[in-house]
């Protein structure tokens, strides 16, 4: 079985639309880090008045990097992910795992989550410009909240 946390670029590659990796630099807002306020990320996680700072990463996405921010309070594991926008690709993840489209998140936008012991797990991925993005969480938070979340970083995106 595939670990859930891998379906972050599972999910990007297929709510984008492609392999074929735009060659554009990122803009400044490109760190998932800087996109929102530690106390906006706060108030809609209900992790408290403040957010411990977040971790900046990156990691392979298809032809691209992903850039990744990683906030981590008790047992909960919040990312945020950045990359140029792929084409689409494959898709895959545990069964009994629930795929929807959600609104808020542009066209082609995918929200999967799972909460069964050993794969629970919420991630909403979707594509705004030349950027597709992503809120993942390990199971911590209910799914309704990281869909919102996810919703409030692509309203501050570019």
């Amino acid at each position: 079985m595939q670990h859930p946390r891998s379906l972050i670029v599972l999910l990007a590659v297929l709510a984008s639309g492609g392999l074929a990796a735009r060659a554009s630099a990122a803009p400044a807002t490109a760190n998932p880090c800087k996109v929102l306020a530690g106390t906006a990320i706060a108030a809609t996680v209900d992790w408290g008045s403040s957010l411990p700072a977040g971790t900046l990463s990156s990691r392979p996405d298809g032809q691209a990097k992903q850039l990744v921010c990683t906030f981590k309070k008790g047992t909960g594991t919040l990312e945020l992910t950045l990359a140029p926008h792929q084409g689409p690709g494959g898709f895959g993840g545990p069964p009994g795992m629930v795929v929807t489209r959600p609104s808020g998140l542009g066209t082609g936008a995918i929200f999967a989550y799972d909460t069964r012991t050993g794969d629970s797990f919420a991630n909403a991925s979707f594509t705004k410009g030349d950027w597709d993005g992503s809120v993942w969480d390990n199971g911590a938070l209910p799914p309704s909240v990281v869909l919102a979340l996810a919703r409030t970083y692509f309203k501050a995106l570019p």
